[in-house]
């Protein structure tokens, strides 16, 4: 779980809690108790990692323009971890749902389907992080956002999916948009819906 000599991060400690989880004779109490520690972790960790890279950004073109809003620059930051996220949606009761499978063996599989994916001509499929969700989801965060691009093309999304499994289905970012009596989605960065 821990590495002797190694430095740790906050995404360290929330991998070392998930292990934790799946010892034996830890009651469901305190493993419930302990993966929301981890989950806290991971998010915490993407908000260290965004003001990171907004501190960055705001650093390297302050000299340029004054007026740069910190907010826009923290929100660009979010947008570009957002855009590196992958969510599969898994059919329910699926073999890789929550309380069925370990997150160990989560990412194995993960992990598995994309090196079965890849080719000569395909970006490197890296994971960041995968996360598992309660309503029989998956949240996988690839190292870079041409890799998440890559994934999300039609015949390597259906690939990718039928191995994880038949019925999963890799969900676009969408956000609904409510006009009244009238609900649609919308999603910002697709050209033909602007």
């Amino acid at each position: 779980m821990a590495i002797s000599g190694k430095l740790f991060s906050t995404n360290n400690f929330s991998d070392i809690l998930f292990h934790i989880t799946q010892m034996p004779k830890i009651n469901l109490a305190a493993q419930t108790a302990i993966r929301a520690v981890a989950f806290l972790l991971e998010n915490a960790a993407e908000e260290e990692s965004a003001d990171k890279i907004a501190k960055l950004i705001l650093t390297a073109i302050m000299p340029h323009n004054s007026d740069t809003d910190h907010q826009s620059i923290h929100r660009a930051a979010q947008n570009a971890i957002k855009a590196r996220q992958i969510l599969i949606d898994l059919p329910p009761n699926s073999q890789l749902g929550p309380g069925k499978v370990s997150h160990a063996q989560l990412t194995l599989k993960v992990k598995q389907a994309l090196k079965s994916i890849v080719k000569e001509d395909s970006p490197e499929l890296e994971t960041h992080a995968i996360t598992q969700t309660r309503n029989e989801a998956i949240i996988t965060k690839m190292l870079t956002q041409q890799a998440a691009e890559y994934l999300k093309t039609s015949h390597i999304k259906n690939k990718f999916t039928n191995i994880l499994n038949q019925k999963a289905i890799i969900k676009e970012r969408t956000y609904p948009v409510i006009i009244q009596f009238t609900p649609i989605t919308y999603n910002p960065n697709s050209k033909e819906q602007i």
